[in-house]
């Protein structure tokens, strides 16, 4: 299914294009992307910069209407990280002493839509669309401390519950993001963008069972990047009657 779901995503960018017919432009943009990991391991639903990881990110975008929708692809590279132990509270962090490392493959689709025209200096904008995220999480759990959590402990059967589950290396995401775009000149710009990641799994760091809560894992990608406008001549059809 998953497959299925990622080789359709994949055809979205050339229907857009052969159906917008008029623009033969493609923007080309790469990015510096920093990473933050939200889910069990930090206190916060919004992350900790101490969990931040840097990566690299490259981008195709396409305009649909008016110049203010676009269709955009983005691939980002990079990792994610989380510790308990970087925490103090709550107290019972410094027991439990998780944590987790993975690598992150990071594809996704999205709808780009701008309150203003391409003639505006300054263009903010929001876009939401949906992606895939190829993980592989290794678990440290040789710091919990087996007299606080003891064996009956809810942290310890999860445990054992979860080495036999064979958990998903790949993730459907819910991205939606807000940025903003400064147009050097026709063809450049610079952009800062934001994005919100809901993962449809709790399995991001490769805890579920074994955590107080079993919510959706999330993580958010932070992007500054330069974006080339390439234009590409339209051929001429013939018209003359045979």
């Amino acid at each position: 299914m998953k497959k299925k779901l990622f080789v359709i995503s994949m055809s979205i960018l050339p229907i857009f294009v052969n159906a917008q017919g008029v623009s033969k432009e493609i923007d080309c943009s790469l990015g510096i992307t920093g990473n933050v990991y939200q889910g069990d391991l930090t206190p916060s639903v919004l992350g900790s910069i101490k969990d931040l990881k840097l990566g690299i990110s490259g981008m195709l975008r396409y305009p649909l209407v008016d110049k203010k929708v676009y269709v955009r692809g983005i691939l980002n590279v990079s990792t994610l990280k989380g510790d308990d132990a970087q925490f103090d509270t709550p107290e019972w962090r410094q027991h439990r002493n998780y944590s987790f490392t993975t690598s992150l493959i990071d594809f996704s689709v999205m709808l780009e839509y701008y309150l203003f025209k391409d003639a505006k200096k300054i263009q903010p904008y929001f876009s939401v669309g949906i992606g895939f995220a190829r993980i592989n999480p290794i678990r440290d759990i040789s710091r919990i401390d087996t007299n606080y959590f003891n064996a009956s402990s809810s942290e310890r059967i999860g445990l054992i519950k979860e080495q036999s589950l064979t958990q998903p290396k790949v993730l459907l995401t819910i991205p939606a993001s807000i940025g903003f775009r400064y147009k050097i000149n026709e063809t450049s710009s610079l952009f800062l963008d934001a994005c919100y990641k809901t993962c449809i799994s709790d399995y991001l760091d490769g805890f579920s069972l074994s955590v107080k809560s079993q919510k959706y894992d999330c993580f958010s990608v932070y992007t500054l990047g330069y974006t080339r406008k390439l234009k590409f001549k339209e051929k001429k059809k013939n018209t003359e009657s045979k």
